[in-house]
């Protein structure tokens, strides 16, 4: 969808009126994603281990950018180990 919209959006980047429309539309989905994240972190993080384990996933993530498909992987092994035993 993004490439298939790519060169209309470039072409409404040229006017004022809807650059600043689609800057506002950036923002909004900037502000709803940082929404759901706080949402979705305080019922995740309910105990000192799951908390451990959020902190050591977004220090990796920040500082290595590995795939992220990898790191829910290992959340979820680290996750099930944590609370098994």
């Amino acid at each position: 969808m993004v490439a298939a919209l790519e060169p209309v959006i470039a072409r409404m980047r040229r006017s004022g009126a809807t650059a600043a429309a689609l800057d506002g539309l950036n923002t909004g989905a900037v502000a709803l994603m940082a929404g759901v994240t706080w949402f979705l972190g305080r019922d995740a993080i309910v105990d000192l281990p799951t908390a451990l384990l959020a902190a050591a996933a977004a220090i990796t993530l920040v500082r290595w950018k590995p795939n992220p498909v990898w790191m829910i992987a290992l959340g979820a092994v680290v996750g099930l180990l944590i609370h098994a035993g």
